[in-house]
């Protein structure tokens, strides 16, 4: 009768004890749920809901790189967009020159002045051209850490190439990150000096027509590239305006799927406590039981 009883109590033992355990876990569970807001703590708790979080996630993480991307080639056009004002502007300026030095009452000594003053402008057109941020060149192409032009360099050699830095913004959606300054500086650069050689050498009908004409045609790429550059910016930002209210709408469907209902969590966590508190009872009316028959 006594290894009967050994027998008995420890299968009783054993079976509480899993009994209340998983009770127990139960609990945990429920509180888990009201402290975080959130159902799924495992996959096992909703593989299928689970799945989706993971895709939802993926792809939130995507809109977020994406977000990123276009920020970068925001930022980087918006400052070639400035370098392109300041390169207007100095365009308009050589214009005014070039127009006060077509005029034949010009003396040698203010032809001269005015030469200088176009050597000037087109040092600083180098300037602009060569606009380096964080190490990389703004207006060389795809060869960012190459310096576009040599200020030595009577020859305006353009050392960059004609690629530019292609941009993702969203999936399958790209834009130029940067502009090559081949084509807005390299005939520029040549036309300022063509200018600066009709002002030294007395030329006013050359620059009343071909020199004025290749300013006004300078003037016209700084303003295409910058419309070009503008229109890029618009796009990265019609497209951050899209990658945000798809933002929305993904978070949402995810926190539909996450998410507690609080009323059910809380009927939930009530029943588990319940279930426990029935669970301990059990127990202990049994072994009371068992005990009271070995005492008999």
């Amino acid at each position: 009768m006594g290894m009967g009883l050994r027998v008995t109590f420890g299968s009783l033992a054993r079976g509480a004890q899993s009994g209340m355990e998983g009770a127990l876990i139960r609990v945990a569970r429920a509180q888990d749920k009201l402290t975080t807001g959130k159902r799924i703590q495992s996959a096992s708790d909703d593989p299928g809901g689970a799945s989706q979080l993971i895709q939802l996630n993926s792809t939130l993480g995507d809109l977020t790189q994406y977000r990123r991307n276009g920020e970068q080639g925001k930022g980087a056009l918006s400052l070639a967009d400035g370098a392109l004002d300041s390169l207007g502007g100095l365009v308009r300026e050589a214009r005014t020159l070039t127009v006060q030095a077509a005029n034949d009452t010009q003396s040698a000594e203010s032809r001269q002045a005015l030469a200088q003053k176009i050597g000037r402008i087109k040092e600083q057109v180098v300037a602009i051209a060569n606009t380096n941020v964080s190490g990389r060149y703004l207006f060389a192409g795809h060869k960012t850490d190459t310096r576009p032009f040599d200020p030595a360099d009577a020859a305006n050699t353009y050392a960059g190439d004609a690629g530019s830095q292609r941009v993702e913004i969203n999936r399958g959606e790209y834009v130029n990150g940067n502009l090559p300054g081949d084509a807005i500086f390299s005939q520029l650069l040549d036309d300022l000096d063509a200018v600066k050689g009709y002002i030294t050498a007395g030329d006013t009908a050359g620059l009343s027509t071909t020199g004025m004409a290749k300013i006004d045609d300078g003037l016209k790429r700084v303003l295409g590239a910058r419309g070009q550059v503008g229109s890029v910016i618009n796009q990265i930002d019609a497209t951050r305006a899209r990658l945000d209210t798809a933002e929305q709408e993904f978070r949402t469907i995810a926190s539909n799927i996450e998410e507690i209902d609080l009323p059910q969590a809380i009927v939930e966590l009530q029943a588990a406590q319940n279930a426990y508190q029935a669970s301990l009872a059990s127990t202990s009316r049994t072994f009371q039981s068992s005990l009271m028959d070995y005492l008999r």
